[in-house]
């Protein structure tokens, strides 16, 4: 039996023991990446990160030191706008829609963690998406995105 773990607004019924074996897989973008926007990462996501937030992760087997794929998207030199992935095996059970539509069509609607409003999180299907994912070949739940999107908004380190 998987045990349910929450992430956010969400609940999860993880795969340990899958979501550990799918972590900083060869041939994902951010694989043994050393770009300038990786390397920060690396140095200080945890500075970054609300701690409640890093905990649920790392139950999850996320390992926070390599995300699935890490760009810079927007922002300028000194409030950077990054968008991290992570990956972790499970099913969801409860949460916040994702989608939100309008007459414009679908479109993502990001989490904003309260306190943290310039880190927005998504949680949904890597199916559901066209980000590069870890492949995953089991059967007891599948691969699920965490997709961050956040401003840098003290960047005293880049």
């Amino acid at each position: 039996m998987n045990p349910t773990i929450p992430l956010l607004e969400w609940k999860i019924s993880s795969n340990l023991k899958a979501s550990r074996i799918i972590q900083n897989q060869e041939g994902l973008p951010a694989y043994n990446c050393k770009c300038e926007w990786c390397v920060f990462w690396k140095l200080n996501y945890f500075e970054i990160l609300p701690e409640a937030l890093m905990a649920q992760m790392k139950r999850l087997g996320v390992d926070l030191l390599n995300p699935t794929d890490l760009y810079k998207f927007g922002g300028t030199k000194q409030e950077p706008e990054l968008r991290i992935t992570y990956h972790t095996v499970g099913k969801v059970l409860e949460g916040p829609s994702v989608w939100v539509e309008n007459e414009l069509g679908n479109y993502l609607s990001y989490y904003l963690i309260p306190n943290y409003n310039h880190i927005g999180v998504v949680l949904m299907t890597a199916s559901s998406s066209s980000a590069f994912h870890p492949s995953y070949s089991g059967t007891s739940g599948e691969v699920l995105i965490i997709d961050l999107r956040l401003k840098i908004t003290d960047n005293k380190n880049v």
